[in-house]
Parts: C-alpha cells; sequence; structure tokens
C-alpha cells in the first residue's frame, strides 16, 4: 500500500498496515478521517481495529479527544461503546477526556461522561470512577478547570458525581480556593465568596452556590393568603406576651394581681 495514500487521504485505509503510523502533521488516519468529517471512513476503520480510537497524534490527543472537544456526541458513545479503555488516555499534559470537556465547555459531553462513568463503576466489570480525580501536569482535577472557568453547571455536576473536593494542585489549591481567586465579574460578589469560605465543607459550599434561590411571594399574594396555623399561633403568643408586660396599654389593670391557690 502506497504509504502516502495511508497519511494523505483517509479513505485508502483498508487494513492494520500503517493505521497507526503518524504523517508529518502528527496524525493518524482515523485523525484525518475525523477532521474531514468523514464519519464513515471512522467506522470502518473502527471495524477494522478498534483500539485505533486509542493512537496517540499532536500533543498526545487521540481520536476520542477529538471527538470530546468537537462534541460529536454520536462518535462519543460509539467510540466509548467499542473501545471503553480509551477514555482512559491522556494528553502529554496529563489531561484527560473529562479536563479537555470542561476546557472547551462541552456540557453535553461531560454530562455522557460522567454519567458513563458512574454506570459502568455500579454495573460494570471494571470501574474507572477514579478519572473523576485525576490530575493533569499542573495538578489540576476536573473540579479545578471547572471553578477556574467558572462554569457553574459543570461545577453542579461534578458535585453531583461526588468528585473529591479536598484534592490540592501544585499551588496547595483546593477547587474552592481556585473558585475565590477568580477576579471575573460573575464571581466577584462578595456575599457569594463569603458563603463559600466560610464553608468547612466544600463541596457543601458550591452545592449551595448553585442551588436555584426560592422565588420570594409578591406582596399582593401574601396579602390574598390565608392565615397560617403557625402565624396565628405566633400572634397569639405575642399578643400575650405584649399584655403581660405592658397591662396598662393593653387593656389590664395597672394594680394587676394575680391569684394563686393555696
Amino acid at each position: 500500500m502506497d504509504r502516502k495514500k495511508v497519511h494523505g487521504n483517509p479513505h485508502h485505509c483498508s487494513d492494520r498496515e500503517g493505521l497507526t503510523k503518524l504523517n508529518q502533521g502528527v496524525f493518524s488516519p482515523i485523525h484525518l478521517a475525523l477532521q474531514q468529517g468523514h464519519t464513515s471512513t471512522v467506522l470502518h476503520l473502527l471495524d477494522v481495529d478498534k483500539d485505533l480510537v486509542r493512537v496517540k497524534g499532536k500533543q498526545g490527543y487521540t481520536a476520542f479527544h477529538y471527538v470530546v472537544e468537537n462534541e460529536n456526541l454520536e462518535l462519543l458513545a460509539q467510540f466509548l461503546k467499542d473501545c471503553p479503555a480509551c477514555i482512559e488516555d491522556v494528553t502529554i499534559q496529563k489531561k484527560t477526556a473529562l479536563h479537555i470537556t470542561i476546557e472547551k465547555h462541552r456540557f453535553e459531553a461531560l454530562e455522557i461522561l460522567v454519567r458513563w462513568l458512574e454506570k459502568t463503576h455500579l454495573y460494570g466489570k471494571v470501574s474507572r470512577k477514579h478519572l473523576l480525580n485525576a490530575k493533569d501536569t499542573d495538578g489540576n482535577t476536573v473540579l479545578h478547570i471547572a471553578a477556574s472557568h467558572i462554569q457553574p453547571k459543570m461545577i453542579k455536576l461534578l458535585l453531583d458525581y461526588k468528585v473529591d473536593t479536598k484534592v490540592i494542585n501544585s499551588e496547595n489549591l483546593t477547587a474552592l480556593k481556585v473558585f475565590v481567586r477568580q477576579r471575573d465579574a460573575e464571581i466577584e460578589n462578595k456575599e457569594i465568596s463569603l458563603k463559600i469560605l466560610r464553608d468547612t465543607e466544600g463541596s457543601a459550599g458550591l452545592s449551595a452556590l448553585f442551588k436555584p434561590k426560592p422565588k420570594a411571594k409578591p406582596v399582593h399574594e401574601k396579602f390574598r393568603s390565608r392565615i397560617t396555623f403557625l402565624e396565628k399561633a405566633n400572634k397569639i403568643n405575642s399578643s400575650s406576651l405584649y399584655s403581660i408586660e405592658h397591662p396598662a396599654k393593653s387593656g389590664y389593670c395597672e394594680n394587676l394581681t394575680i391569684s394563686c391557690p393555696i
């Protein structure tokens, strides 16, 4: 087979020979097929060898990293189905596919990955849930990245799947501290920062931050609503207390005496 054809045109790749070789641009045939949008060729290459999705190209990116970065959800699911181990591959900066989804703000891709990890952890033969706390070369977990990119939906999703909030990166910072250090307008609100800082648990603070606040009841609705049992009880108690403390104003005799039976 002509080597030039193998690396220049992915359509000519029909056997295992040369399919893992990289061209001058540091791309394999499956990388090229993905870049050119040739999905049928990608699927054909998978039929030849499912491990081709794990071949590392430029910067250590695999085909799986590529579909995650570009949020090709159909191929992402297909790659996981055909080659589950591909989720373990890391780039030269030790970034997992999970790191990449957050850096590129690919929420749907992240959602698929974490839920797939949860399902395989519960029902599969091999658990890869440790990837939720994997570190890149800077010691950052996916939660650190989500915090630094100010991605509330992603942070909430990760906390729902019990990522470790106490992990520190190479700067000795937890995700919580990374979040507070950001200077963007979205998190400059001191009340929010204070709420997080006061929470010793970290995860509870971040979770509380992203819980939807209950809508305040309009004043006219409050006026229309009937008095509740608790409101009635409080009203009676406060009236009684006021009468005892201020007998003259409440209509009681100034020389109030209380008789106690002997």
